[in-house]
């Protein structure tokens, strides 16, 4: 997946996924130049990237040229570059109709309160199934304020799951074609595009985004087991999904609140939160660790 700086772009050319992408220059005058000149959406850092969309061809060089006995010989760069000292100078603003057409391929949510989506019922074996309704909590989340429940399972009100001690299996694995399109709401659009605003709690987590614009994946990698052990989920209609060690423990929607900042608060929270290393094998696991312990209360 491309990621290029300039607002939209990266939208406008999903069908061209392998375009050349021009990191921002060393030379610390022409990287104030580009600065000035690129769109100011956000700040334009060292790490930032512009594609070959901004560039007219006679500015990269994707051939090595050399003279030999008088003849111009030419071998293709594995790597192609820029020229000294240019700068971005091509479609830096998309124009009306380019844009409209794109915003009209979107689905505008019909609101921004909570979606609602339904879960997918799931097979158990034996006769036991116990649906069980979750009521809202007796207090509110704030708008930077992420709940998750010493229950393994969480949900929005008005949603029927079943019960945490039958339902969860012990794998979820995510699927990309999980995460249908439903309502796209214009806040995950603008946070998938400014994503890497998002400030990571540590260098172990990393970013992901599907390239149909379907969902955004934060992952925490953990060294002695050698995999991600914390997972969070943000699809294009709201809903957010953390998951523990391939298992969903709290899913919540948002609307208005999503943007960078609150993205950065969820993934702290995450990621100070001290989890039972237990719990997938108990089902009277209390699942959040408040002592010194590596287990809970009920595991130890």
């Amino acid at each position: 997946m491309r990621n290029c700086f300039v607002p939209k772009c990266d939208n406008f050319c999903k069908n061209n996924p392998r375009r050349m992408m021009f990191m921002a220059p060393k030379d610390e005058n022409l990287f104030n130049l580009w600065k000035e000149i690129l769109p100011k959406t956000r700040e334009f850092k060292k790490i930032d990237k512009v594609c070959e969309r901004h560039f007219s061809k006679d500015d990269i060089m994707t051939t090595f040229d050399h003279v030999i006995n008088g003849e111009l010989m030419q071998m293709e760069r594995g790597r192609p570059r820029l020229k000294p000292h240019v700068v971005p100078s091509l479609n830096l603003d998309i124009d009306p109709t380019t844009l409209a057409k794109m915003q009209a391929n979107k689905r505008s949510a019909s609101g921004k309160g909570t979606v609602k989506k339904a879960l997918k019922k799931e097979k158990i074996s034996g006769d036991e199934q116990d649906e069980t309704s979750v009521s809202s909590p007796s207090k509110p989340a704030q708008p930077n304020e992420l709940i998750i429940q010493t229950n393994p399972t969480f949900v929005t009100s008005n949603v029927i799951i079943k019960s945490p001690t039958l339902s969860l299996p012990k794998e979820i694995v995510l699927d990309p074609n999980d995460f249908v399109e439903e309502e796209v709401i214009s806040e995950f659009e603008s946070l998938y595009d400014d994503v890497f605003e998002v400030t990571l709690p540590s260098t172990l987590w990393g970013v992901h985004r599907e390239p149909k614009r379907n969902f955004i994946a934060f992952t925490c990698f953990d060294v002695q087991q050698m995999q991600n052990t914390k997972c969070v989920v943000l699809s294009s209609n709201g809903c957010l999904k953390i998951a523990l060690n391939g298992r969903i423990i709290s899913e919540q929607s948002f609307g208005h609140e999503l943007n960078p900042d609150f993205m950065s608060n969820v993934l702290n929270q995450v990621e100070e939160t001290r989890f039972c290393s237990n719990w997938n094998d108990s089902g009277s696991c209390e699942l959040i660790v408040s002592n010194e312990s590596d287990l809970c209360s009920s595991c130890s």
